[in-house]
């Protein structure tokens, strides 16, 4: 959300609001289901996308991560209402949000704010379940998708060490940049 700096606490309100009372309306979650299914059947037709889509899934097999982040049509066209508010009340909880803002605010007014606008009412409350890690890998994955197409495309992924969403910011650097050295602020000698 972009607004002007003096209207900080009216925007976080409303997307509080927006966030914190969702309403899912069925007729606005059909029309959406239909939307979402149309952009899937167009990313069918990106090459960069589909590679994307296979390298998560060989990299991932037990993680979300693993899935595509907008669903497969079958899944999508599956939602109902009821299904989409267990879900809201599963992971749209206050300990899983996080409130970022850039520019020129004041960062005792946004945490102020966050802590009014985004203490979610009423409870009821899924408990949050952990999710199961990747199993160690013992030689490569791959996958090769043939299509008839005038270039090819590759992607390459290895795993790395976990992190908290809790470890400092300075341990989040990107890994390429710090690890080489080449960040402004890299610990790298």
């Amino acid at each position: 959300m972009v607004v002007a700096s003096q209207f900080t606490a009216q925007g976080l309100d409303v997307l509080a609001d927006a966030i914190t009372q969702a309403a899912f309306d069925p007729a606005e979650l059909s029309r959406e289901i239909e939307v979402v299914c149309e952009e899937i059947k167009r990313s069918l037709d990106s090459p960069a996308r589909k590679l994307s889509k296979e390298l998560f899934a060989a990299a991932y097999t037990r993680h979300p991560y693993g899935k595509p982040v907008i669903g497969t049509e079958e899944s999508v066209r599956s939602f109902t209402r009821d299904g989409i508010l267990r879900f809201y009340r599963r992971w749209y909880r206050p300990e899983n949000c996080v409130v970022v803002a850039v520019g020129d605010v004041r960062e005792a007014e946004i945490l102020e704010l966050a802590q009014r606008h985004f203490a979610w009412p009423g409870g009821g409350f899924e408990p949050a379940t952990e999710r199961s890690g990747e199993p160690p890998r013992s030689r490569p994955r791959g996958r090769i998708v043939r299509e008839k197409l005038k270039e090819g495309y590759l992607s390459i992924a290895w795993p790395a060490p976990c992190c908290s969403i809790r470890t400092s910011p300075r341990s989040m650097r990107s890994p390429s940049s710090s690890g080489m050295g080449t960040a402004r602020d890299s610990s790298a000698p």
